[in-house]
């Protein structure tokens, strides 16, 4: 198929059906340009609509907009917001199912957003793709001859030192597949995010908030890449000059960097990788000065100089983690898998008795369940239980909406629990643990879990009794054993057994974990939060560590435990039922 007909094919499948986000400040010197060169598509006009975000600009830039170019749809702002929530803002006033964002200092190619399209279309698993991006330095640099294909592809891409960096590749018809997308040009399938969930994090403001959207993405399965015949000129301004603009947005990139990498990073790998966040600034100065020509020398010696500042902010970035940790652990489950990981089992299971009970639990719905059997995973998460059932046929569900921080690429599908995409009596057994407390309608979930089990195949469930608020907001119950018992007859199981997992002293260990949380992790001010450090970690010595050692084998005296963190339940469909 020739690339005026797949053109017209595209044209005739996407009315209006695109939206391309300019966000700008004081940007009277670029957008006339850009917008020029994005109104000059091979796309009908009806096929995209063009949204300029103006941050605040102080010069003439929304008088330029609003007079030369009707078509576009200006969105005026109050004030500057920064990348981030500019460009969210801007986006909650799109009408595409497909968002593209461009920078207001580019020329774009004619071809730029049918190639983009044409990708996300053939490619149904990449969640975003970027441009072929031309700096000034790059050969073949020239926006005014956009109707021209380069011979390379210009692309960014994460180094070993963690920082995105320009990388090359002969041009070609096919896409390429990196593992980052950069802010600057790229387009966004929108069905990617969850419903209300933000293109970029707020909370990182401005730069490397494209790098915390690729980890995202990535995290929820999708494949990001490089559309080659996607053409973008980027008249990229930035200098290793020593002014104290360059100063301050070094330091914010930095410090940005380290915050994106602790989030998603596990601990220990974060710490190994540290080092290389330090020298991450000054091996991107050194490879930046060789390529424009400078002696090795030159270029060793300016990234020297930038080293020590590295290290302060990577410093700051660590102060920013600890000041806002609530936004790096956002889940309380996680939090404790993340706090005991790092321990030897052994001793990790006498202190978190809620992760191991579920651990045991599971291993014994493994080891009930015969070889070969097909077991389902419902509300699967990150699909941490397919090794438990590595002698069964795993099929991991989730919906994909609990925590933007997980990596969902381990799943078998993606469903929601009341409306499962697999025929009836099914599956041998099914395993569902920390679930339905997420469910805003628990019984229709447990019914459809009756449905797709075989008769006489067995629920291996666990709930909540006395967890914290987590995943907000889509935490709706918590559950007492009778309420279980009500839901799972009405639905129809029978032969139901319900235990708890813990006793009092059980559950008064794991809420003490917590106090550190909520004694140290209020502390508005970093320094402050600096000063409390000693305090703080003594208290993870005595809340985390020492109390969970003496109070949980005291659970063998409470009898009854009626306070409990969950409840672990088996129950099985009859073998015979209307």
């Amino acid at each position: 198929m020739t690339t005026e007909i797949r053109v017209k094919t595209l044209q005739r499948s996407l009315y209006m059906d695109t939206s391309v986000i300019i966000l700008t400040y004081n940007g009277e010197a670029y957008i006339r340009d850009c917008l020029r060169s994005v109104l000059d598509q091979d796309l009908s006009p009806q096929a995209f609509e063009v949204i300029v975000a103006d941050n605040g600009s102080t010069d003439r830039t929304r008088e330029l907009v609003r007079n030369r170019f009707p078509r576009v749809r200006l969105v005026p702002l109050e004030k500057n917001h920064g990348f981030a929530r500019g460009n969210n803002l801007a986006l909650q006033k799109a009408r595409g199912r497909y968002a593209a964002f461009l920078n207001q200092d580019t020329v774009v190619g004619r071809s730029w957003l049918s190639a983009l399209l044409l990708s996300l279309q053939q490619h149904p698993d990449f969640a975003a793709f970027q441009s072929n991006q031309l700096l000034p330095w790059n050969p073949g640099f020239d926006p005014s001859r956009r109707d021209r294909r380069p011979k390379q592809t210009f692309f960014f891409e994460l180094t070993p030192y963690g920082y995105a960096d320009q990388k090359n590749a002969p041009s070609g018809d096919g896409i390429l597949e990196t593992r980052f997308i950069s802010g600057a040009c790229f387009i966004l399938r929108r069905s990617a995010l969850f419903s209300g969930e933000k293109v970029f994090d707020e909370r990182i403001g401005s730069y490397n908030e494209d790098m915390e959207l690729s980890f995202r993405l990535r995290n929820k399965g999708f494949k990001l890449g490089v559309s080659p015949h996607s053409v973008v000129y980027h008249k990229n301004d930035s200098t290793l000059k020593l002014t104290r603009k360059n100063f301050q947005r070094h330091s914010q990139i930095i410090q940005n960097r380290v915050y994106v990498y602790a989030r998603y990073l596990p601990l220990s790998g974060f710490i190994r990788f540290l080092p290389r966040l330090a020298l991450a600034q000054s091996q991107k100065s050194f490879e930046r000065l060789r390529s424009q020509g400078h002696s090795r020398l030159t270029a060793l010696f300016m990234g020297g100089a930038i080293l020590p500042f590295s290290c302060v902010f990577v410093l700051f970035g660590l102060i920013k983690a600890a000041y806002r940790p609530e936004n790096l652990r956002p889940d309380c489950n996680r939090l404790l898998k993340r706090r005991f990981h790092t321990l030897p089992t052994v001793l990790a299971d006498r202190i978190d008795t809620a992760t191991s009970s579920l651990r045991r639990f599971v291993s014994q719905a493994a080891a009930q369940t015969p070889e070969g059997a097909l077991v389902l995973d419902a509300g699967a998460g990150e699909g941490g239980y397919r090794d438990y059932f590595g002698k069964q046929r795993y099929i991991g569900v989730d919906s994909g909406q609990g925590d933007q921080d997980w990596d969902y690429s381990r799943l078998s599908a993606r469903a929601e629990l009341t409306d499962l995409p697999f025929a009836g009596d099914r599956f041998e057994a099914v395993v569902c643990t920390q679930v339905l407390e997420h469910l805003p309608e628990p019984g229709q979930a447990l019914r459809e879990l009756f449905r797709v089990l075989k008769p006489g195949g067995r629920l291996y469930l666990s709930a909540p009794q006395g967890w914290c608020e987590h995943q907000q907001p889509y935490d709706f119950f918590r559950f007492t054993s009778f309420g279980l018992k009500h839901l799972l007859e009405k639905a129809g199981f029978a032969g139901l057994t319900v235990k708890p997992s813990c006793g009092y002293f059980g559950y008064l260990a794991n809420r003490l974990t917590f106090l550190p949380k909520v004694v140290f992790w209020k502390i508005k001010s970093p320094w402050m939060r600096t000063l409390f450090l000693p305090l703080e970690l003594c208290s993870y010595l005595v809340f985390v560590l020492f109390f969970p050692l003496i109070l949980n084998p005291l659970d063998r005296f409470d009898r009854e435990k009626l306070f409990t963190l969950n409840y672990l339940v088996t129950a099985q469909k009859p073998k015979s039922h209307d």
